[in-house]
Parts: structure tokens; C-alpha cells; sequence
């Protein structure tokens, strides 16, 4: 009998005797976030294939080959490893150290503008030069050019933080029934704020994407030649047939609720409207706004005759704000008139 013969003899009487926790640990290293991930890797599968276990059994062993920071990790994540490929590439994105130095070098080149600050210790005047007695006009660019320097430091450390957890604690879409357009609109926020150009977008959105989503952007990738084709085949793949009909109906039966500010109900119909239909026009957008506000504020408005959305909302932010500062007026006044009955 040779060598393959026996382990596989060995490993289904570990399977048959429910012994295979202690088959893997003595016959695996576990990772635990220290080795080289690659090496690692290729040392494991290379047992797998030695010990010709199956992928089922495979997957099975995952839990017992993590320890230290990557079991923690791992944890944090099982609900969404479903197979040994999605394990690899869990251990790839959190451990590949080449790809983090790569990241965090695309990050420091993208988001990392540091400020120039000038030295404004020596200032010459003529043939003159005065050591430490700066004018005024000196020293108040002195002041401004220190508290640039500071905002713009803060501002990139933050741009920085935001840019690592980006890929740390990645926004998921999985998609199925996650809501794609939500997804895209919240995600190009982030790498807006963290000021991530379009040209390397593509670069990083992989670590946002799970499952179906993750599937289809690695079967699709060549067709990707920029950001917005990206998000637009993307809504595309992951966008109900009826979603447009069923933001219509909800369109429809939308109307501003007591508590609602007007700022919240303007951008929610404005979402229905675009969701509803892409082209539709602005008088549609501004008759959607008048005839689901409030009837106290579309009243009001009405008066003013606004003719484009945007005039609508800055109309019924005024009408809004007076009735908040009558209501208080008049609350001041019912206290006051319960406070002298009382006296």
C-alpha cells in the first residue's frame, strides 16, 4: 500500500470516528495571522492534496486552522465565508502583507496632499536681513500659513483614516436583495469624502463585495473601463426589473409625515422621482413636492409660486422655520398665562 493509499485509509477512519478535530491538528499548522499568508497557503493546500481531502472537508477544517488575531478576525466574518475559496480570499485581504504595502502606498500617493509651510523666520528687506522681528502683515501670514498647516494636516489624517477603513471595515453588498442604488450612493460618499479619484476606485471596490456581487464583478471585471461604467452595469446586473414600478407606487402614496422636516421630505421624494423615473422632468419633480407636503406648508408655498424644486425647498424652509418659531411663541405665552392664574 503506498503513501496516498494509507493516508487516505487514515483519513476516512478519522472521518468515520468523528476524530477529525484531531486529525487537522497534527497534521496542519494553524495560521495565526504572523506567517507569511502566501506560503502559508501553498503549504496547505499542498496537504490538502497529499491527504486528498475533499472540498467539503475542507471547509469543515477552517475553523480549526486559525488562532491568535486571525481566528478573531475570521470570527467576525464566518457568517459570510461559505466555501475553502472564500476562506483563501479572506486570508488574502486581511494578511497579504505585498497588498498592503501596495494600498497603503496608493493611499499616501491619493489621499496624502501634505501642506507646504513657509518659513517665515528670516525676512529679507533689501540688502537686510532681520532675524525674528517680522512686521505685522508677517506675522499674521505667519498665523494663517500655522493654522492651514494644522486643518490641512487634520484634514489628510482623517482622508487617511477614512481611506483605511474603507478597506478594513468595508461598506458589504452582496446583492440579492441589498438595495444597489443605496449602496452605490452611500460607498461614492465615502471615497468622495476621502477624496479616492475615479481612476482608482476600481482598484479597491473589491473589498466591498461579497458573494453574487463579488462573483460578478471577477466574471466582469474586463468590461469595467471606468467608475461609471462600473456603477452602471452594476445597477444593471442587481436592479429589480419592477424596481422602477415599485418606487412609482410608493411615489404615489407618499405624503410628508407630521414629524418630517422639510429638508428630509425633499430629498426623499426626490430619490422616489429619480428611482421612478430617470428623466423625468423638473415641473413633475416640483408637482410631486407641492401636492405630498404638508397642507399648512404647500399652502404657503403655493403663494410664493415657486417654479423649479430647488426654489420650492428654500421656500418651504422659510414657512417651515416661522411656524417652529410661532409655536414656541405661542407655548412661551401659555406658560406665562398659567404662571399668573397661578399667582
Amino acid at each position: 500500500m503506498n503513501r496516498h493509499t494509507d493516508y487516505q485509509s487514515q483519513l476516512e477512519t478519522v472521518d468515520e470516528t468523528h476524530d477529525f478535530d484531531a486529525f487537522i491538528s497534527e497534521n496542519f499548522a494553524a495560521f495565526s495571522g504572523n506567517q507569511n499568508v502566501h506560503r502559508w497557503l501553498d503549504e496547505t493546500e499542498q496537504k490538502f492534496k497529499e491527504f486528498k481531502i475533499s472540498r467539503n472537508l475542507r471547509f469543515q477544517a477552517i475553523a480549526l486552522l486559525v488562532e491568535g488575531e486571525a481566528k478573531r478576525k475570521y470570527i467576525k466574518v464566518r457568517k459570510e465565508i461559505h466555501s475553502f475559496d472564500d476562506f483563501y480570499e479572506f486570508l488574502l485581504l486581511h494578511f497579504d502583507a505585498d497588498e498592503k504595502s501596495v494600498l497603503s502606498t496608493d493611499n499616501s500617493r491619493l489621499i496624502h496632499q501634505p501642506a507646504t509651510l513657509r518659513s517665515t523666520s528670516s525676512v529679507s528687506f533689501g540688502a537686510t536681513n532681520l532675524i525674528g522681528e517680522l512686521p505685522d502683515n508677517k506675522l499674521m501670514s505667519n498665523t494663517i500659513d500655522s493654522s492651514t498647516f494644522v486643518l490641512d494636516e487634520t484634514i489628510n489624517d482623517l482622508r487617511k483614516a477614512i481611506g483605511s477603513d474603507l478597506i478594513k471595515n468595508p461598506k458589504i453588498f452582496k446583492g440579492g436583495k441589498d438595495d444597489v442604488n443605496k449602496w452605490i450612493d452611500d460607498i461614492e460618499h465615502l471615497l468622495d469624502v476621502a477624496h479616492i479619484p475615479e481612476s482608482s476606485r476600481l482598484d479597491l471596490i473589491s473589498y466591498s463585495l461579497r458573494g453574487d456581487a463579488l462573483q460578478w464583478f471577477k466574471t466582469s471585471k474586463s468590461l469595467f473601463t471606468s467608475w461609471k461604467v462600473f456603477t452602471s452595469e452594476l445597477k444593471r446586473a442587481f436592479t429589480s426589473s419592477f424596481h422602477a414600478e415599485l418606487a412609482f407606487k410608493k411615489l404615489e402614496s407618499y405624503n410628508q409625515g407630521e414629524n418630517q422636516s422639510i429638508r428630509n421630505f425633499f430629498n426623499e421624494i426626490l430619490k422616489l422621482c429619480n428611482e421612478a423615473d430617470a428623466t423625468m422632468s423638473e415641473a413633475t419633480k416640483l408637482k410631486n413636492l407641492l401636492n405630498k407636503t404638508k397642507p399648512t406648508i404647500q399652502f404657503e408655498v403655493r403663494k410664493k409660486k415657486p417654479t423649479t424644486p430647488t426654489e420650492f425647498l428654500e421656500y418651504a424652509k422659510d414657512i417651515e422655520e416661522l411656524f417652529q418659531l410661532s409655536n414656541i411663541n405661542n407655548e412661551d405665552m401659555k406658560i406665562s398665562n398659567d404662571e399668573n392664574h397661578k399667582e
